[in-house]
C-alpha cells in the first residue's frame, strides 16, 4: 500500500511540530516566541527607592597623577617656590578684597575683577584652574584655606591658609578644611 506523497508530508509535519497535543504554548515559550508573555496576575512592581543625588566634591583637583620619575621630581621641585609664591599673592590679594569690601568675595569672577589688573597672570591661573579658590574662607585665619594647587605635589596639594601661609597639605586633611569653613 503506497501513502500519497501530500499525505506522508502532513503526517511527517505534526509529527515534528507536536500537532494537538496540547504542548504548543509550552513549545512556543520554549523557542522564545512568546517571549515576554506573562500567565495569571502580573506582579506589581516592587517600589522603587529614590536616589538622593549625592554632593558635590568640595575638592576641585586635577586627575593627573602627581609626578614620577627623577627628572619631573626636579621639575616640580624648580618652579615650587614660584607656585608658592603666586599661593602666598592669592592669600594677600583676597585678604585685600576683604578689608576693602567687609566681606569675601561673592563669586571667582568678583574676586577675578579685583586682582585683574596688578595680578593678570594670577587671574589666568585661577581661571585655567591650576588654583581652586575657597571662597567660604575666613581670612587672616591659619585654619582655613584660601586656595589651593589642583594638581597633587609630593603627597599634597599646596596652599594658602587665611593667614597668608603656604603649605602642602594631605588630600583627607585638604577635604576636612574646606568642609568646616
Amino acid at each position: 500500500m503506497r501513502i500519497p506523497m501530500m499525505v506522508a508530508a502532513v503526517i511527517l509535519a505534526c509529527g515534528l511540530s507536536g500537532c494537538g497535543n496540547g504542548n504548543d504554548a509550552k513549545q512556543q515559550a520554549k523557542n522564545g516566541e512568546m517571549k515576554g508573555v506573562q500567565f495569571g496576575d502580573p506582579k506589581p512592581e516592587p517600589p522603587m527607592e529614590e536616589k538622593k543625588p549625592e554632593p558635590p566634591d568640595v575638592l576641585q583637583v586635577k586627575n593627573k597623577p602627581a609626578p614620577k620619575g627623577l627628572v619631573q621630581n626636579v621639575r616640580a621641585a624648580a618652579y615650587r617656590p614660584e607656585r608658592q609664591n603666586d599661593l602666598k599673592n592669592i592669600g594677600f590679594y583676597f585678604n585685600d578684597y576683604v578689608t576693602t569690601h567687609g566681606r569675601n568675595p561673592s563669586s571667582e569672577e568678583d574676586y577675578l575683577k579685583h586682582i585683574e589688573r596688578e595680578a593678570p597672570h594670577l587671574a589666568k591661573a585661577i581661571r585655567d584652574k591650576l588654583y581652586a579658590l575657597n571662597l567660604k574662607a575666613k581670612s587672616f585665619s591659619s585654619n582655613s584655606v584660601i586656595a589651593y594647587e589642583t594638581l597633587l605635589d609630593q603627597g599634597g596639594y599646596q596652599s594658602v591658609r587665611g593667614d597668608c601661609s603656604v603649605e602642602a597639605i594631605r588630600e583627607d586633611e585638604l577635604r576636612k578644611l574646606l568642609t568646616q569653613d
